[in-house]
């Protein structure tokens, strides 16, 4: 099992579809990511109060030289512009709010010494059901969701693929991540 975890950890952890976004900064691709990125959270605010206040509440920051999706540390929101121009308008409302989930459950300090990258796919797992179930947004097309894990907290989830490790193919799961944690 430790040598499937240690395979994927190897690998990139985005297909290069997604990879290939990191790069300088263009203001005005910027500029229109940023203007999407506040139209969702206004979205969210008129639609899903909970999800719309607590995402006004991360700032909004550029990581185009080394976020190829986007990214949260709990206070800030990391974006690459060029993804965020490649998605619709429901599915930038759906990024947010699975920024907003990995806040609200608190999954950088619930980590512990897990592998972090398994975790993040938890995570995902947990966060873009509840997404799914509560009607947020659009999902991404390769956002990470299957209804197996409904109601399971990310705990349950990464037990569940940590002891199937060698029975799933952690690699392709990692190129479904949407973020950064």
């Amino acid at each position: 099992m430790s040598e499937v975890i240690d395979k994927a950890k190897s690998k990139k952890k985005r297909s290069a579809k997604f990879e290939n976004l990191i790069g300088p900064m263009v203001p005005k691709t910027d500029a229109e990511a940023r203007e999407r990125l506040v139209t969702a959270r206004i979205g969210l605010l008129l639609r899903h109060s909970f999800f719309g206040n607590l995402a006004t509440r991360l700032t909004l920051i550029n990581a185009d030289e080394w976020c190829s999706t986007a990214a949260t540390d709990g206070l800030k929101f990391y974006y690459n512009s060029r993804f965020i121009m490649m998605l619709k308008p429901k599915e930038v409302e759906f990024l947010v709010g699975h920024e907003v989930l990995h806040v609200v459950y608190d999954h950088m300090g619930r980590r512990g010494d897990r592998d972090p990258q398994i975790w993040n796919i938890a995570d995902d797992y947990c966060v873009n059901w509840d997404l799914v179930e509560q009607r947020v947004g659009d999902k991404i097309p390769v956002a990470l969701y299957d209804t197996k894990f409904k109601g399971m907290s990310a705990e349950e989830v990464y037990d569940y693929l940590y002891e199937n490790a060698d029975k799933i193919d952690v690699n392709e799961l990692m190129k479904r991540l949407l973020d950064e944690h």
